[in-house]
């Protein structure tokens, strides 16, 4: 008895912890789009992105389950990135305020840009292949590690940048 009512429990406690990992997530693919690699910290933005998916990944419920791709598009990447170019666009103007005032996720100041439609179709795309690709990884039972969460965003990079 106690087993079938800790179960939901478990199962939403897990789903609560998805989008926690949001904001560098999102913060770090418009300073790869924005900035590229004039900064040279792209590097550190893939491997940290390639982080946080495997981070992803890993949240499992009732010992070694997985949830339904809808969920993780739902609950992570919905959630960050919403699901229209006009909700990317507002994640970069949300960017540049928290970055004009030195507050972003972590608490660097990168140079001013001018946001310009180039820059937001490609944060979408970027936005969209994530949402496309990674719930389908995260639903099944793998055993994905974070350098392969790493290689897969320098793909999806490469294409757009």
């Amino acid at each position: 008895m106690v087993k079938i009512l800790e179960m939901p429990r478990m199962r939403k406690n897990s789903i609560e912890k998805l989008p926690n990992f949001n904001d560098p997530l999102v913060e770090d693919i418009i300073k790869i789009v924005v900035y590229k690699n004039t900064t040279n910290d792209m590097p550190h933005w893939i491997s940290r992105t390639g982080l946080w998916l495997s981070n992803v990944n890993n949240v499992k419920f009732d010992g070694n389950k997985k949830f339904k791709s809808s969920v993780y598009i739902e609950k992570v990447f919905d959630n960050a990135f919403g699901n229209s170019v006009s909700d990317a666009k507002n994640e970069i103007i949300h960017f540049q305020v928290k970055n004009a005032s030195g507050r972003t996720w972590d608490r660097k100041q990168y140079p001013e840009f001018e946001l310009t439609q180039d820059i937001v179709d490609t944060v979408y795309k970027i936005f969209c292949e994530f949402t496309d690709y990674f719930p389908k990884i995260f639903s099944t039972k793998n055993e994905y590690d974070v350098e392969y969460f790493r290689k897969c965003v320098a793909n999806i990079i490469q294409k757009y940048i």
